[in-house]
């Protein structure tokens, strides 16, 4: 039975119909089409169209009948000829029904990959052709270059690189804060940009018992990403602060309108380059998700409805940007702009209020005149602030000197 088996496999007579023809014609004969193949089993028709190229395309009936009625006369030999030449007296198990089941799904397997074959080499002919006609191979850059070209010309207005100033009216900016590409260029992203909320508060619940209400310009950004077959590029929220320059970034996601959940805050000043990763998860679409839970259970499509609708809630990324200098110069009780030339007393304060946290009482203007000038206003914060740095001053002077005469004890204990 082996033997007979690979002799059998190796038989490949069969005429196989699936080829890529290529034919330049213009014009096809209307006698093509109405011609009639004699002694066929099979007869095809092709359906008429309205589209004359695509009559012109296709392959006439009279092709196609000839094509398939070759295919089956072909097999028919190769069942006729596997079914004289076995004998069944000398197999037990084996019948030509099973003999002539082999050789058809045999030629279907041959059908089979001959197609993925030809879809292959088709595919990789239009491909040559189009890199031809452009000139080059297309990467993840060039989609990109390509689809903003096209939305400045076609959307009003065209979307803008993510990358925000922060500043005061009438200020120089303190910092930057983008969206970039983790590559060799840091492209930043286009997105589309609308002011929203105009007048109202942002909460923000530092804890369970501090909540923070922020008031300020709102803006809703939306980002298509476009993706270039499986190529996948990643970004990162990137902030930047200059010389002399502070600021609180807070990230987290909108629960609605108005609240932002934070996630984590961080100081940023004097030059730092803060660079956070973005991990984006592609959610399905209301059609796929809708496809995809259709065999599901009724409880299990209620489960999966819910736990889409919680990861809607938290998809919209939230940024929230604070400028430190006009909130220590209200928690000061200072004028605006009160302390943009002071640059050595907005260090001395940072310092006293991260490092030491220090309480804003105790160095706030204490002064009995609200109208006092600028200059008097000032000279009392300073005052204030040197007060508290002598104190830590003296503080660490008498740890020093506890912690020397702690190893000069030690010393002499030794020694004794």
């Amino acid at each position: 039975p082996s033997s007979y088996t690979s002799d059998l496999s190796r038989d490949d007579s069969t005429f196989n119909p699936i080829l890529p023809l290529m034919e330049d014609r213009s014009e096809r004969s209307s006698n093509s089409e109405g011609e009639v193949v004699s002694g066929s089993m099979i007869k095809i028709k092709v359906q008429s169209h309205d589209d004359s190229t695509e009559r012109t395309v296709l392959l006439s009936s009279s092709d196609l009948t000839k094509l398939t009625n070759e295919h089956a006369r072909s097999l028919q030999g190769v069942l006729e000829t596997c079914a004289g030449a076995f004998d069944a007296s000398e197999y037990i198990v084996t019948t030509t029904a099973e003999i002539e089941l082999g050789v058809v799904l045999r030629n279907l397997r041959c059908l089979s990959i001959q197609y993925g074959e030809t879809m292959n080499y088709v595919e990789s002919m239009m491909e040559r052709q189009l890199v031809a006609a452009i000139g080059k191979r297309l990467t993840q850059d060039d989609l990109q270059t390509y689809v903003r070209y096209h939305d400045a010309r076609l959307l009003s207005p065209a979307p803008k690189p993510f990358s925000l100033s922060i500043r005061r009216p009438e200020h120089y900016p303190t910092g930057l804060v983008s969206i970039e590409t983790v590559d060799d260029k840091n492209d930043c992203i286009h997105s589309h940009s609308r002011q929203v909320n105009v007048g109202s508060m942002l909460n923000i619940a530092l804890n369970s018992a501090t909540q923070v209400q922020l008031s300020g310009n709102q803006y809703l950004h939306g980002w298509m990403n476009h993706r270039f077959g499986a190529d996948k590029k990643n970004h990162r929220l990137v902030a930047r602060a200059r010389q002399f320059s502070a600021f609180i970034l807070v990230i987290g996601t909108m629960t609605d309108g108005t609240t932002l959940d934070p996630k984590d805050a961080i100081i940023v000043q004097d030059k730092d380059e803060l660079l956070i990763p973005l991990l984006l998860e592609e959610i399905p679409t209301a059609r796929e998700f809708k496809d995809a839970i259709k065999s599901l259970s009724p409880e299990q499509q209620r489960f999966a409805q819910a736990y889409r609708s919680m990861q809607l809630s938290s998809s919209v990324f939230g940024v929230c940007v604070v400028q430190i200098k006009p909130q220590l110069e209200a928690l000061l009780g200072l004028p605006a702009d009160a302390l943009d030339k002071e640059m050595k007393l907005t260090q001395d304060l940072m310092e006293l209020f991260v490092e030491y946290q220090v309480p804003s009482d105790l160095l706030s203007y204490n002064g009995h005149s609200e109208s006092a000038a600028l200059e008097d206003k000032i000279a009392n914060v300073k005052a204030n602030v040197k007060a508290v740095m002598d104190v830590i001053e003296y503080q660490k002077e008498k740890q020093l000197k506890d912690e020397r005469a702690k190893a000069d004890m030690t010393m002499r204990i030794w020694m004794i």
